[in-house]
């Protein structure tokens, strides 16, 4: 994932929807680059949902750079 943790790319949906997910699968993760003024709520959120695979990994530059080391995974 590619957001802002801002009010306007809405992260708390997101998390829900991840929050579902793993209720029936365990098989994956969740990198999302960026940041915002949501940072603490976002953190706190994923804590409360228990969501350890899913990893804040803040605003990088040319982030695209991640995407072939992803695929070697």
């Amino acid at each position: 994932m590619i957001a802002a943790l801002t009010k306007e790319k809405d992260p708390f949906t997101l998390i829900e929807a991840i929050k579902k997910l793993s209720e029936t699968r365990s098989d994956f993760v969740v990198l999302h680059f960026g940041s915002g003024d949501l940072q603490k709520s976002v953190e706190e959120k994923i804590k409360e949902c228990n969501l350890s695979h899913y990893f804040l990994l803040g605003f990088a530059d040319n982030v695209e750079d991640f995407f072939s080391l992803l695929m070697c995974l």
